[in-house]
């Protein structure tokens, strides 16, 4: 089901038809994209994009658009669409879901509807020897900054590194530039060993435990990726506020048992 908040309108998506669904097959995610069009039925237009793979050789990606049906790609005629096998999310940014699987980098654009996969690289980290979290395998995120581009983030020795993209850069290719590092010993007070909990535009979360699971206590900070600036929020500020909530009818409809 696709909702629109704003107006409060719906429309429901019918599954892929069996034929479609191969044996063994398996969803890796849909993604919402611009249909492009105008709107259907006082509908945004819109495209549901699904994948799914079976193996790491085949993929398949199912395209369904605003009142129309389902138009299917598989993976070995059509090399934009990429192997999902092992894929990693890594983030979101400027209306693109970013993918990552070694040193591929995969791209699905939310406004063509379609993936782009290209080599990427990141500078070394200050390290005994050097570290490259690529080369690694350590864990990177991608969020976005308060000027709509996309920014890497990567976590070593207590220190969070931010790269931005080299202007220009695509292609095969696609070189990640250092822009800051900060040291969250610093901007979290002097708690040890905290962990990215979300991002957002231009911002972290960052969560610090202490204890077991049952009575542990959390203290999470708000780091600012422009100003370097970090504040304490609120255990229920980590949650998503609701933008849009749910009206029930009032009064409600009451049934009542007229039978002994």
């Amino acid at each position: 089901m696709v909702c629109e908040p704003l107006t409060q309108r719906y429309e429901r998506i019918l599954p892929p038809k069996a034929e479609h669904l191969f044996y063994c097959f398996r969803i890796y995610g849909c993604y919402l994209a611009d249909g492009g069009d105008a709107a259907v039925g006082g509908m945004p237009n819109f495209r549901v994009v699904c994948g799914m793979y079976r193996n790491w050789r085949e993929s398949r990606v199912g395209v369904f658009t605003a009142g129309g049906a389902w138009s299917w790609r598989d993976s070995t005629d059509d090399p934009l669409v990429p192997c999902f096998y092992g894929l990693s999310r890594i983030g979101r940014a400027g209306g693109s879901w970013y993918f990552r699987k070694g040193k591929t980098m995969t791209v699905f654009d939310g406004s063509t509807a379609e993936f782009s996969s290209s080599s990427f690289t990141l500078p070394a980290i200050d390290r005994v020897g050097g570290f490259d979290p690529v080369a690694s395998g350590h864990g990177l995120y991608v969020t976005e900054g308060r000027d709509g581009k996309p920014r890497m983030l990567t976590m070593v020795d207590g220190i969070l590194t931010v790269f931005v993209m080299r202007p220009g850069g695509g292609g095969e290719l696609v070189q990640w530039v250092l822009e800051k590092r900060i040291w969250l010993l610093e901007v979290t007070r002097g708690l040890p060993e905290v962990n990215v909990l979300r991002r957002g535009v231009g911002f972290v979360l960052l969560l610090h435990r202490i204890g077991t699971e049952a009575g542990a206590r959390r203290y999470t900070f708000a780091l600012d990726l422009e100003t370097a600036e970090a504040e304490r929020v609120q255990e229920h500020e980590d949650t998503p506020r609701i933008g849009f909530p749910c009206e029930l009818p009032w009064p409600p409809t009451l049934l009542a048992c007229l039978q002994s």
